[in-house]
């Protein structure tokens, strides 16, 4: 998938907006659904999901050089997202605005597995989404998160 971004990058940096649209359709339900687990708020993650592909488009020359842009736009996703926690005063969540999970259980077993996510803290519900949804371990979600912690926002 990476070589697919990088191919998207490169022709989204020359002026190709047919391939910002083929970015949008690979990853915007992941971005979507990253920051919406982060905000537990549907309308805020839509805002998210919007600012992240347009930095990716202000960006897309620079982004080209990056080893590993899906990491990169998972973290900018997330940087995203803290920003406009940051300025939202937001701290509850509805059923409505929960993660979208795609797992053969009963209504009464989502309910449980929900209620069980919930309690955790937002650093644990992150890594166990990054695992489930990425397949990304704590060791990678580590290695990704700490080199660009902060560089995408110094940059906006």
């Amino acid at each position: 998938m990476n070589k697919d971004i990088h191919d998207f990058l490169i022709r989204i940096a020359n002026g190709d907006m047919d391939a910002l649209g083929s970015l949008y359709d690979m990853l915007s339900v992941r971005i979507f659904n990253y920051a919406r687990m982060i905000a537990k708020n549907k309308e805020m993650a839509e805002d998210v999901t919007h600012d992240v592909f347009m930095q990716i488009l202000k960006q897309a020359a620079r982004l080209v050089k990056v080893a590993d842009p899906t990491a990169y736009i998972m973290v900018a996703t997330r940087n995203k997202t803290y920003d406009y926690l940051k300025h939202s005063s937001r701290t509850t969540i509805s059923l409505e605005d929960a993660p979208e999970i795609s797992i053969d259980t009963t209504h009464n077993d989502q309910m449980l597995i929900w209620d069980a996510f919930s309690h955790l803290d937002v650093n644990q519900q992150e890594t166990v989404y990054l695992y489930y949804f990425y397949g990304f371990t704590q060791k990678r979600e580590f290695s990704f998160l700490q080199p660009y912690r902060h560089q995408w926002n110094e940059e906006a």
